[in-house]
């Protein structure tokens, strides 16, 4: 037995009959309420392929009529003149029926004759069925909600009909209605990855194997694999410092601008007393400035497993980091490092900037 969404959630003409309340929208079958009520009811098998639900102990609802009838009114609902002819409507739908060519304007009430589609591929066929009878043989289709019959049909005659239910009915959420098919360009992922790499060898940029991401060695950061994205980091202050900071770039000269240079101390003179503390993985100088052992060191940790040394310009795995730090070579670049000096201003109390470059 063939039946629609509506039907099999007994809402017929905006009124569910599980729930015995009025219905606005396609989200009342969602409710827990409703959820309930259809999982206790009890289908009951009439004849072969007929079946009709218990609503309660004392009300059935019929599939065939779409209406709730007395229990005790069961025999006469069967024998009903209405009831016998939609059965004998949807016998004759079944039936095989010779396609019909009308030419003439269909009068008002009668159902519009389409040509029918003899090209309609099969998935789009599939999804018609759950409110059509089709017959693709005589191109005949049989709408489940009205029982109106198109022959002759094609796909956008199917989906006009449908959305006239909907118009009437303002059951339907619109999202399940649209057969319509969106069209995009077909993106060539690999020409714009070459596109991408291309722009990156010439800005310190390079794309990791899958080619998802990309990692600027200039200012140790991984960016999305977008050419527009990658541009705009090279275009960003970030990269163009660096660029500057390195001598890759000259900067720009300001013939009559004075710059203010706050006043700087050495390590040694700046760093009076210093303790580890070890639950925090942080070191305390001074006995006032708490800062992250790895910032003292200067070292920065980046993806995959790797750790940039700022003061050494170098790149190491994070393994080696404690024998990188422990070199002669780092220690003297650490020490070299000049602080700011925190004394002549009271809001830099409890700053601690270095000069790595």
């Amino acid at each position: 037995m063939i039946m629609s969404k509506f039907e099999w959630h007994g809402i017929v003409n905006n009124h569910c009959f599980l729930c015995n309340t009025s219905v606005e929208n396609v989200e009342h079958v969602k409710q827990r309420e409703h959820m309930i009520a259809l999982v206790q009811s009890e289908m009951i098998k009439v004849k072969d392929k007929e079946y009709n639900r218990k609503i309660d102990d004392n009300t059935l609802f019929c599939f065939t009529c779409s209406k709730s009838f007395a229990i005790g009114l069961s025999h006469n609902h069967e024998r009903n003149e209405k009831v016998q002819n939609i059965k004998s409507e949807i016998i004759e739908s079944a039936a095989s029926v010779e396609p019909t060519t009308v030419k003439s304007t269909p009068a008002p009430g009668k159902v519009e004759v389409e040509s029918c589609a003899k090209d309609l591929s099969t998935p789009l066929l599939e999804k018609q069925r759950k409110y059509f009878y089709i017959m693709p043989d005589n191109c005949t289709a049989r709408c489940i909600q009205c029982k109106r019959k198109l022959y002759n049909f094609t796909l956008e005659a199917l989906i006009r009909h449908r959305k006239a239910h909907n118009t009437e009915n303002k059951e339907s959420d619109s999202s399940d209605d649209s057969d319509s098919f969106e069209y995009t360009e077909i993106i060539d992922h690999g020409k714009r990855r070459s596109e991408i790499a291309k722009y990156g060898k010439k800005h310190f940029i390079k794309l990791n194997p899958g080619g998802s991401k990309g990692y600027c060695s200039l200012c140790d950061v991984y960016i999305s694999a977008h050419y527009y994205v990658a541009k705009e980091h090279v275009r960003g202050t970030r990269h163009q410092g660096m660029l500057l900071a390195k001598g890759l770039k000259k900067g720009i000269r300001y013939d009559n601008q004075t710059w203010y240079i706050p006043p700087m101390k050495s390590l040694q003179i700046f760093l009076k007393e210093a303790f580890i503390v070890e639950d925090l993985k942080a070191i305390c100088l001074n006995n006032k400035i708490c800062v992250d052992i790895q910032s003292f060191l200067l070292v920065l940790p980046i993806a995959n497993n790797k750790i940039k040394c700022l003061t050494c310009d170098k790149i190491i795995q994070a393994q080696e980091v404690k024998q990188h730090c422990g070199s002669k070579a780092h220690k003297t670049n650490l020490v070299r490092a000049s602080v700011l000096d925190i004394d002549y201003d009271p809001e830099l109390a409890n700053e601690f900037v270095r000069e790595v470059k």
